[in-house]
């Protein structure tokens, strides 16, 4: 299994708890281990490189209650990969 599908899977088996925790945040998952909470995504990814982490095996979501905080469409990546890469 991979590891992105793996984060994804640990955030939704926890999700109620993460929740109460992290409410609006967006979360740094590693190997199903949540390594931190910050103010957007933009600062979660470059604390994820910072560590050295490779693309593909983290996940930033956005905690919150129901599917919006990890249901993103091909757009959002997108956008958000040409921001990262300017």
């Amino acid at each position: 299994m991979n590891e992105l599908k793996e984060n994804l899977e640990y955030y939704i088996a926890n999700q109620d708890d993460l929740v109460s925790r992290f409410n609006g945040r967006t979360i740094l998952i590693h190997n199903q281990r949540v390594i931190g909470d910050y103010n957007d995504f933009m600062e979660g990814y470059f604390v994820a490189q910072s560590k050295g982490y490779e693309s593909g095996s983290f996940s930033l979501i956005l905690c919150s209650p129901g599917e919006d905080g990890f249901s993103v469409n091909r757009r959002t990546i997108n956008r958000f990969s040409r921001m990262v890469c300017a």
